[in-house]
This record gives structure tokens, C-alpha cells and sequence, in this order.
């Protein structure tokens, strides 16, 4: 672990020992060598960012983190819970997906714009009142409800049910 210095970087690595308590820190559920999934209350000021296969945030996340999607791999941010973002979600690459599962509802606090990329929408909710904006490449796909004013020319399709899209 590596405290912040703000302006001025980080301090020296330290060495922690796991808390027992979820409480006290996250809590290792499981790991293979290949992945491993924590339990942890996200809240703040940061940035949680997905890059590489899957990040699936379970539970809430609260409106100070900012999320991100990392372009440079093939990356999903799948939200399975309550979570807001302080900051809209880059989405420019086709590498990035951003995933709303049937449970997920997000709320973004700031205007989305999606010129490359995807949303997937698996039965659950995106909220934006600032509305979301479509690139050419720009796509919004699968079913559940987007509540924002959407604009643009990018691609809106649903399968098998259908988007409700309240403008």
C-alpha cells in the first residue's frame, strides 16, 4: 500500500496485513492466481478504473468516485448495484464497454457522450439529466431503461425485450 501526498506522489510501500473485519478494509472472497474479487465500500473522491476483462462493482458506490474505463485493452466496467459517478465515463474506443446488469442502476452526474464504445444495458437502469450524447460509433444496446435525453447519430438497439428510453 501506498499512502497519497497529494501534489506530491505517494509515500513508501507499506506492508498490511488483511483486516478480518470488512469494515476495517476490503475482504478477500477469492482469488486463483488469475483474478480475484474483494468486498470493499467504495466512497471518496477517486477514480476506479476497469481495465482488462471484467471489473464488476457489487453494491453501491457513492457519488464521489469517479469511473473509468481503460481503452487500451479490451475492458468492461459492469455495474451490478447502486452506483453514481461524479463525472461522466469516457467512452471513445470500441475496447470499452460500459454494462448496467439487470440489479445495476447508475446514475452519472455530469452530460455522456459515447462516440466510441458501448453501453449495455442488461435489464437495468442508466440515469444521466444531463442527457447522453451519440457519437457516429457511439452504441446503446440490449434492454432496460435509459432515463436522460438522448441525441446524436450513434446506434440505439434492443434485444430481446426493448430500451425505454424517457426523454
Amino acid at each position: 500500500w501506498h499512502q497519497s501526498l497529494s501534489t506530491e506522489g505517494f509515500a513508501s510501500g507499506q506492508r498490511i496485513l488483511q483486516a478480518l473485519d470488512e469494515e476495517l478494509g476490503p475482504k478477500l472472497i477469492f482469488s486463483d492466481g488469475t483474478e480475484s474479487i474483494f468486498l470493499a465500500d467504495l466512497s471518496g473522491d477517486g477514480t476506479v478504473t476497469a481495465k482488462g476483462i471484467y471489473l464488476n462493482l457489487f453494491g453501491d458506490v457513492s457519488s464521489g468516485v469517479v469511473l473509468a474505463i481503460d481503452s487500451s485493452v479490451p475492458s468492461d466496467l459492469l455495474i451490478d448495484g447502486t452506483a453514481t459517478s461524479a463525472a461522466a465515463i469516457t467512452l471513445n474506443s470500441a475496447n470499452q464497454t460500459l454494462e448496467i446488469s439487470p440489479t445495476g442502476s447508475l446514475t452519472i452526474n455530469a452530460a455522456q457522450s459515447v462516440t466510441g464504445g458501448f453501453i449495455q444495458l442488461d435489464g437495468g437502469t442508466l440515469t444521466d439529466s444531463f442527457g447522453v450524447s451519440l457519437g457516429t460509433t457511439g452504441q446503446i444496446n440490449g434492454s432496460g431503461t435509459v432515463a436522460a435525453n438522448l441525441s446524436g447519430t450513434g446506434k440505439v438497439s434492443s434485444s430481446p425485450a426493448q430500451i425505454a428510453a424517457l426523454v
